[in-house]
């Protein structure tokens, strides 16, 4: 495993300000400060869909602020998030990510993570350790409770070829499938660039390859990835999109095989 080590606040976060401290061991070169800044943008994205969310998805419109701004160097990257309550696990895949965009995992020394307005949290932090096989499911992000639609998992197959069936309540409309095509496209984005290849490998060894987003049937669709490596709690972050506002009451159910 890497060492690069992760700091956050002992408990998840509801609201405020959070900094990011990403520090680098000697300097890195343009191409790798050039990816991690790609890796940053893929993360917000996923923020700003509330892939990470413990809260309940903000009304659209709601807020204009962006969920997250940084500034680099050569030596450390300093990031901004604008919290709205998600889960603080959620730095194991920003860190995933970054390890991916590094030419060797020493080049990572350390993420701190700290909440700038939240006087109940300073000074109390925990050191998350990398998942591994027995401790995936506490380690990474969960999925929001009371979402408004039942998650099914079938029986896997023997392949790397996953997908993720949408039944929506009422028969489908063209501007559904763009919704989904669309708000679903930061995820792809999430597992190709490795966030959740641990345990199942390091993310500059893992090869995750998204599929598409199509009609299954006149009330389905189907999500699909060519080749899924990466932990099943990335289903997770996909729940949490698909449980935004926009979404809220129009689908029936999720089912992952």
């Amino acid at each position: 495993m890497p060492v690069a080590t992760l700091v956050v606040p002992a408990r998840s976060l509801q609201s405020g300000p959070i900094r990011v401290l990403i520090a680098f061991s000697g300097n890195v070169d343009d191409a790798q400060l050039g990816g991690c800044t790609r890796a940053l943008e893929i993360f917000a994205a996923c923020l700003a869909r509330d892939a990470f969310s413990l809260a309940a998805p903000a009304r659209e419109g709601e807020s204009e602020a962006p969920p997250l701004r940084y500034r680099s160097s050569t030596q450390a990257i300093e990031a901004l998030i604008n919290s709205t309550g998600f889960d603080i696990r959620c730095m194991q895949v920003l860190r995933n990510l970054l390890l991916r965009e590094l030419e060797s995992d020493e080049r990572l020394s350390s993420m701190v993570v700290t909440a700038l307005a939240d006087a109940d949290v300073a000074g109390r932090t925990a050191v998350l350790p990398f998942p591994e096989e027995d401790t995936e499911e506490t380690q990474y992000p969960a999925a929001r409770d009371a979402l408004g639609f039942h998650c099914v998992e079938e029986e896997l197959a023997d392949s790397w070829v996953r997908r993720c069936m949408v039944e929506f309540v009422q028969p489908l409309q063209m501007q559904d499938l763009e919704r989904i095509s669309i708000a679903t496209d930061p995820w792809f984005d999430l597992l190709e660039g490795g966030g959740y290849a641990f345990p199942l490998g390091h993310p500059r060894e893992t090869e995750s390859v998204r599929g598409a987003v199509l009609q299954f049937d006149e009330y389905s669709v189907e999500i699909s990835m060519m080749r899924f490596q990466a932990s099943d709690m990335a289903w997770n972050a996909l729940v949490n999109m698909l449980g935004m506002t926009p979404y809220q009451g129009t689908i029936k159910s999720l089912t992952f095989d």
